[in-house]
């Protein structure tokens, strides 16, 4: 959700842990027009999670960072767009090994009206 008396200039962060994944993001209003706020984000994320499979008990544990752009309609709080870049590095262990792994992506999300 959006602050209160949002500004070009305002700056604020969440931070959520949920399951073993923890992420902390930070916001820049960089503009305002009209109903609509141009918004940047950046953040950190770790994850340090385990599943079974098969009876195999898998364990991931990655860490990373991400960084973005959203338009959002500070009337409604939707997201009418976002871009966001991350990448991040970690491990999965299963069996005794340890997979190294590697993750860049970048997604892009709009939002139209039907």
């Amino acid at each position: 959700s959006l602050p209160s008396n949002l500004k070009a200039g305002s700056t604020w962060t969440s931070k959520t842990d949920n399951d073993g994944i923890t992420k902390s993001t930070t916001y820049l209003v960089k503009e305002i027009n009209g109903k609509m706020a141009t918004i940047e984000l950046n953040g950190d994320m770790t994850t340090d999670t385990k599943m079974e499979n098969q009876g195999m008990e898998i364990t991931t544990k990655t860490t990373g960072k991400f960084s973005g752009e959203e338009t959002v309609d500070i009337n409604t709080g939707v997201i009418l767009q976002n871009n966001t870049t991350m990448d991040a590095s970690g491990n999965i262990s299963v069996l005794g090994q340890e997979i190294p792994t590697k993750v860049n992506a970048t997604t892009t999300t709009h939002v139209k009206s039907m």
